[in-house]
């Protein structure tokens, strides 16, 4: 089995972001954690939690298989 790849996670979230037009204080608060958390995720520094990440890909619109995917 393979290792989760944190890092890409974080990219792909900030790419979905971005496209849509979304700042990080807009996602942060939406699922209620601090805006350097996101920021934290995306830079690959901390590991973000399946609570999280369900929250934020349903803020984002998008899926968390879509996410996984490498």
């Amino acid at each position: 089995m393979k290792d989760i790849d944190f890092d890409s996670i974080g990219k792909k979230l900030k790419e979905i972001q971005t496209h849509k037009g979304f700042t990080q204080k807009f996602v942060a608060s939406s699922v209620k954690v601090n805006t350097s958390h996101i920021s934290n995720i995306e830079n690959g520094k901390v590991k973000i939690s399946l609570t999280t990440l369900v929250n934020v890909c349903n803020v984002l619109g998008t899926t968390v298989d879509y996410v996984l995917k490498n």
